[in-house]
């Protein structure tokens, strides 16, 4: 089983904070909206502040999500990465360990003294 990054862990929770925040937002205004147009608004010549009330109130949760789910993806792989370079370098010892070969062939590497034929 692989170990996740604590700091990883967080950033997807408030990805999904933002995302629920985004939702939310998004589902009020669109009520909103719709009380606002049943009262006599008219769309027709309202759409820069319909469409800028979108972006100013939903767009900024959606994007924080992106940002911060893409922050806690980049630190996953940074961390399996530098987890996968450790088990190839201890192949390159003289005691390999048959259950790292997977990850180090994942990376393009085969250790010069591992040889899986041989077992």
């Amino acid at each position: 089983m692989k170990r996740t990054s604590y700091l990883s862990t967080i950033l997807f929770i408030i990805s999904a904070w933002f995302g629920i925040f985004f939702f939310w937002t998004f589902i009020e205004f669109n009520n909103q909206l719709r009380n606002l147009f049943a009262g006599g608004l008219r769309f027709r010549g309202n759409e820069f502040e319909v469409v800028g009330y979108y972006m100013n109130n939903c767009a900024p949760y959606a994007f924080y999500a992106i940002i911060t789910g893409l922050l806690g993806w980049a630190l996953l792989r940074i961390r399996r990465g530098r987890a996968a370079e450790a088990v190839c370098a201890e192949h390159r010892g003289d005691f390999p360990v048959v259950q790292g070969e997977h990850e180090c062939r994942e990376q393009g590497e085969q250790s010069e003294h591992f040889d899986s034929a041989s077992l």
